[in-house]
């Protein structure tokens, strides 16, 4: 060995840290007392992110039932007058569904309208 790194290496040893331990078993089991408590503390970790998001569900706001019609304040108030462009269509599935509804989609020209075609609705208000 170099005197040069010789010298800084006996200086180092010098001054042994308090983590550096000569027992291999203590040094060793300290480790392994480290790691379970990393361990369990992200585990706890785990546990309170989930019931935060738990409580954090109960708090947010729930859907309301529609009131009957025959009760004051419930029902239906019309229909729409107005559907929007929808900027995809898709073909109906392979397997039938409830569908609630048939539309007849039309472009408005000056003197006439021109057909667009028929499209079906979801129950869940997709075409």
């Amino acid at each position: 060995m170099s005197n040069q790194l010789h010298e800084p290496l006996h200086d180092l040893l010098a001054e042994v840290p308090s983590y550096v331990v000569p027992d291999a078993r203590a040094a060793w089991t300290a480790g392994a007392r480290r790691r379970t408590r990393l361990r369990v503390a992200g585990g706890g970790l785990v546990v309170l992110l989930v019931l935060l998001v738990g409580a954090g569900i109960g708090v947010l706001p729930h859907s309301l039932d529609v009131a009957p019609a025959d009760q004051s304040g419930g029902g239906g108030h019309g229909h729409p007058t107005r559907i929007d462009y929808p900027y995809w269509t898709r073909d109906l599935p392979d397997r039938p569904g409830p569908v609630a509804g048939v539309l007849e989609r039309v472009s408005h020209e000056s003197s006439f309208d021109k057909p667009l075609g028929w499209y079906a609705v979801s129950s869940s208000g997709h075409l």
